[in-house]
């Protein structure tokens, strides 16, 4: 309440308001009656009056700044976190005003970080977030060094920093990313010292990635550890002085621990012990226990960590990196565990990456750091990692040392099982061991002791025997599934990652298919959204290799790749309609089937939780009602229709579980091409369109085909019906490819983008719902990328037409485009308010039952806007008869929900009475 007051205070005030609080904190600090709710609560109104008016922190700033200080050096914890916020609004005062007593500041700070006792305390997150803002100060930071300089026992970083290495892996979030802040600051220092980067700071920040489950720490933590190597790069001293083998290898051993095996407390690097409470918040990572931890996270982790280990790589000396590292990656590629394969090459990957952006930013080598090629790199080392990988990368279906524990459970359950049929005189001990030998257990044994072998012993045994055999034999299948699933996405998880390293070599084998094969599995099936990512983003690191490369032996495999991409992107028939399946849905919205859908499966998060929440449940009284008056016989035309009744999801139990499957894997595939499609036309920019036209050509040639120039209005509806014609489906897949592609093309591509506006909203009326729906979305999609020209062409050109009452088709296809939009632009679409109103607003009664559904939802969601609307500054290049059109209709709505604005109303004929005030105010209205 006292900051709120300050606002409005008069200087004076302000002041006298000051004098009172520093009051109440000298009160409480009397040695005689020291109360700490006193000096408590002085500084806390202090706090939020500096931080209120910091128009006049300079006024403020010197008797407060003298509070605070003695405030960090209070006993009491919760008083030095509130004296360590009352100090930071201050920060950029106490430079400009009191340039002397920074290093007081930063001195007292330092010592209140020493005085934390125990990891929970109050004061640690306030203490350490007020060092992040001094250090972020270039005067502070400047005022530090000088000092280290002239005393550096107090101030010099190498003195400093290791202060803050037990905060790395402190329990409070926000403390951890306060100190990596701190010591980014110092690291991203020009000219910066770096005497006080040590084997200690690299193993521990390098800990930090390995360790963090939040992925903004972790972020930050990598970011930290790429400057570090680069502030080592500008010194006098190499990684290799730092860090020795054994190091490195420790900590590749590290990042290579199986998943779910508890790390090894050998590797961790200690941190120095300050005395204080301890509370361990990397138990549940270094247990590896999956129950608590994401697989997720474990796995964006490990890579983050060979990531780094490929950076230190590129900043290791060039004569030393075949000696240390040749020799740890070579082995860990052939070691026959699927992880330590998968690791080293993302470590070989992210070594030539970042050794190919070194070489760009010295001026060296002109180019992409994405793009590959052929670039001068250390031949040696590539050369014998570049062997390494191909042999592996040309082993089939490998049989990885991670699943040992998997297949030792194989063989118990199968011992289990055959334990039970020599109990029940099935078997002999011997036939038994002949089936189970004790060494050379393999899947192939367990598939015959599942398979013929039981069903030959089962015959032998009595009912409940069967019974109990059958129970052990579905035990025993069910470990197989696990192991085969489990085999199956590790060799797809670690051959993309041997391929991925191979393209980023930049050095294509002479047959490609191995390096395809691999890529392509991935982006299908990789489970991991960080490992699917990651393949790719390789994926358009070989179409760059491939289109741009000398060799015309690639063009081909790269255009079929291409295509099979678009083809991929289109997988899924929930996110692109099978036209074959819904062709008799002509008057429907799948859009409502979709939102029920989604309802059904899960709670949404999103900022449209409510709206979404509220259009299922009303798409299902739709369905609902129109299946009733179905039964009842209705006569009506758009009831008789087949479309009308939309076959919404009743449960999400009603599907089952072979359906959930590949319903899941097409949303897996769909995923996957989407990423590689967006990095294609990122990486390219504004060369895709020439570099890769098999890509546009998906989108353009059936579009253009089926509503290009010269193509009547119906005729593409004439032709989607004949019997056998794939129009109907490659216009669908067209549309559905331009919106994966829309949000990643480059803004110099933007006009061909826009070019695409007349096929999408002559799509849009379209007869047929499964065109209407997916023209709708990529409308939706295109106005977010290119707002201006494609709303103004909507609004121009297609909304018109929902006025349109004669065909049911036209309005549901606009009806369905505007709930596109609005969920899709956000508060972007508030320039447009207006006229999507008024016409949605019209149709709030329309005969058509689910078009009066979504139109009612939609005024809902606008409503919500119209007060934000009309202080938004037109969009550029806004045509003056939409501004016209816009303040007509403005005023319209501004009528219609207000009746004080609405104008007088003379009634044309003679009325031989006087009206009553609410009379006329009810004529007015009417008009």
């Amino acid at each position: 309440a006292l900051g709120v007051v300050s606002q409005f205070l008069a200087q004076d005030a302000l002041v006298a308001t000051q004098k009172a609080l520093l009051q109440l904190v000298e009160r409480g600090g009397r040695k005689d009656a020291a109360i700490w709710e006193a000096r408590h609560a002085g500084l806390s109104g202090l706090r939020y009056v500096v931080t209120v008016r910091r128009d006049v922190a300079a006024l403020l700033a010197g008797d407060t700044l003298d509070a605070a200080l003695g405030g960090l050096g209070d006993g009491d914890d919760d008083v030095r976190g509130v004296s360590a916020e009352t100090l930071r609004p201050l920060v950029d005062s106490l430079v400009m005003c009191q340039p002397g007593r920074i290093l007081d500041v930063v001195s007292a700070v330092w010592a209140a970080l020493a005085d934390v006792t125990d990891d929970l305390t109050a004061s640690a997150a306030s203490v350490m977030a007020l060092l992040a803002r001094l250090v972020s100060h270039p005067d502070v930071r400047s005022a530090v060094v000088e000092a280290g300089q002239t005393r550096p026992q107090e101030y010099a970083l190498a003195v400093l920093v290791p202060r803050l290495f037990p905060f790395f892996r402190h329990a409070i979030a926000d403390v951890r990313l306060a100190a990596l802040r701190t010591l980014l600051t110092f690291a991203e220092m020009p000219n910066g010292d770096t005497a006080w980067v040590d084997a200690a700071c690299l193993r521990l920040v390098y800990q930090n990635i390995v360790l963090e489950v939040q992925d903004d720490i972790s972020e930050l933590s990598a970011r930290l550890w790429l400057s570090l190597l680069r502030l080592l790069g500008r010194g006098d001293v190499t990684a290799d002085q730092l860090l020795a083998p054994p190091d490195v290898a420790a900590m590749f051993q590290l990042a290579a621990t199986p998943i779910g095996v508890r790390l090894p407390m050998a590797l961790l690097y200690a941190i120095p012990s300050t005395g204080s409470v301890r509370h361990n918040v990397d138990s549940a990572m270094v247990q590896q226990d999956l129950g608590l931890i994401p697989r997720e996270s474990v796995i964006r982790a490990r890579v983050l960590a060979a990531a780094a280990l490929g950076q230190l790589l590129a900043a290791w000396p060039q004569s030393a990196r075949a000696t240390t590292f040749t020799g740890l990656l070579g082995q860990a590629m052939q070691s026959g565990w699927a992880l330590q394969c998968q690791l080293a090459s993302v470590v070989t990957e992210e070594f030539v990456m970042a050794e190919r952006t070194q070489l760009i930013e010295a001026g060296t080598l002109v180019g992409n750091a994405m793009a590959g090629g052929a670039v001068p790199l250390t031949a040696d080392l590539l050369a014998l990692l570049l062997d390494t990988l191909m042999v592996v990368l040309n082993v089939s279906d490998p049989e990885p040392r991670d699943l040992d524990r998997a297949l030792a459970q194989v063989r118990t359950d199968c011992s289990v099982l055959l334990d039970s049929a020599v109990a029940e005189s099935c078997l002999t001990a011997a036939q038994a061991q002949a089936l189970l030998p004790a060494t050379g257990f393999s899947m192939a044994a367990a598939a015959h002791i599942c398979g013929p072998a039981f069903d030959a012993f089962a015959t032998r045994a009595s009912g409940d025997a069967r019974v109990m055999l059958g129970e052990r034999r579905l035990r025993a299948t069910s470990s197989m599934d696990y192991h085969v699933r489990s085999r199956q996405q590790l060799n797809v998880s670690t051959a993309a990652s041997v391929a991925s390293a191979v393209v980023a070599i930049g050095q294509l084998p002479t047959k490609l298919n191995a390096v395809l094969r691999s890529l392509m599995a991935a982006v299908k099936q990789e489970l991991s959204p960080l490992l699917q990512a990651r393949a790719a983003a390789a994926v358009a690191r070989m179409a760059a290799l491939c289109y741009n490369g000398q060799e015309a032996r690639l063009t081909g495999p790269a255009d079929k790749m291409v295509r099979n991409l678009a083809t991929f992107v289109c997988a899924d028939p929930w996110s692109t309609p099978v036209f074959a399946q819904r062709a008799s849905q002509t008057e429907s919205i799948i859009m409502l089937e979709m939102v029920q859908r989604e309802q059904a499966s899960r709670d949404t998060t999103s900022t449209n939780g409510a709206a979404s929440a509220q259009m299922a449940a009303a798409a299902s009284a739709s369905a609902q009602a129109s299946q009733r008056k179905r039964r009842g016989g209705a006569s009506r035309q758009d009831e008789n229709d087949a479309s009308v009744a939309v076959p919404l999801v009743q449960a999400a139990s009603a599907t089952s579980s072979e359906e959930q499957e590949k319903e899941q894997a097409a949303r897996l595939v769909v995923r996957g091409a989407e990423a590689a499609v967006t990095a294609i036309a990122r990486l390219f920019g504004p060369e895709l369109i020439r570099s890769v036209p098999r890509l546009w050509e998906c989108v353009t040639q059936p579009l253009a085909a089926t509503y290009g120039a010269g193509v009547e209005d119906d005729s593409a509806d004439a032709l989607f019906g004949t019997a056998g014609s794939p129009a109907a489906q490659s216009a669908i897949d067209a549309l559905r490819v331009l919106l994966a592609l829309a949000p990643a093309l480059h803004e110099e591509l933007h006009g061909q983008l826009v070019d695409t506006l007349p096929w999408v909203l002559r799509a849009l009326v379209s007869r047929y719902s499964s065109v209407r729906h997916m023209a709708a979305r990529t409308l939706a999609e295109i106005c977010a990328v290119v707002t201006p020209p494609a709303m103004q062409a909507f609004i121009q050109r297609s909304l018109p037409s929902l006025a349109d009452t004669t065909r049911t088709h036209r309005r549901q296809g606009l009806a369905e485009a505007v709930y596109y939009i609005i969920q899709r632009l956000g508060e972007t679409v508030l320039p447009y308010v207006t006229f999507l109103m008024v016409p949605v607003l019209g149709r709030m009664s329309d005969t058509n039952e689910q078009t009066r559904l979504v139109c009612t939802n939609c005024f809902a969601q606008l409503l919500k806007l119209v007060p934000l609307e009309a202080d938004i500054p037109d969009p550029v290049g806004f045509p003056a008869e939409l501004v016209a059109q816009r303040d007509h209709e403005r005023k319209f709505l501004a009528q219609l929900m207000d009746p004080s604005k609405l104008e007088p109303f003379r009634i044309p004929v003679k009325v031989n009475a006087t009206l009553r005030k609410y009379q006329q105010e009810g004529v007015d209205w009417l008009a």
